[in-house]
């Protein structure tokens, strides 16, 4: 909202845990009052973006601060969609995804998204070591015109995130 200076079409979010995402939507409801947004403007899912649309196991990974992991050995699941076959209004712009650990297969159900729209991605690269190469390879499969860029935002090892962009 800052970064725009409080003017976009529409934010879809998803957060597949049920605590975490009672937290979001009280949070969207006290920014929705602040900058006076429509109710439209916000679609925040419970449930996981992945691969294909379905039912995914969901479980704690790494403790109780962060998002459930979908797809993990655990107690619950979780609603899960691919991004190209969700309806939006207009173009996608910006995708992010820190999905702990399912980056590539959010990557491959937003495949046909990406080669279409060109989207700013910030992806995380931090669950896996294997991520970091294979991320980025994954988003040039798909748009080869993609730049790069990784950034870390913690000391910590995490919170490391690839940046792609076209300079069209």
């Amino acid at each position: 909202l800052w970064a725009q200076n409080g003017s976009f079409r529409s934010i879809l979010a998803f957060e597949p845990g049920p605590v975490q995402h009672a937290a979001l939507l009280r949070r969207l409801e006290r920014l929705r009052s602040e900058w006076a947004l429509p109710e439209e403007s916000l679609d925040v899912r419970l449930g996981a973006l992945g691969e294909r649309d379905g039912v995914l196991g969901a479980g704690v990974s790494s403790g109780p601060l962060q998002s459930l992991a979908a797809g993990s050995v655990g107690e619950g699941s979780v609603r899960s969609w691919a991004l190209d076959g969700i309806q939006t209004q207009g173009m996608t712009t910006f995708l992010k995804a820190d999905v702990e650990g399912m980056e590539l297969e959010v990557l491959a159900g937003a495949a046909r998204t990406i080669a279409l729209h060109a989207p700013k991605l910030a992806v995380c690269v931090y669950h896996k070591p294997q991520h970091l190469v294979e991320v980025a390879e994954a988003i040039l499969r798909i748009r080869p015109d993609y730049r790069l860029a990784l950034r870390q935002h913690a000391p910590l090892l995490m919170e490391t995130v690839l940046y792609a962009w076209t300079e069209t």
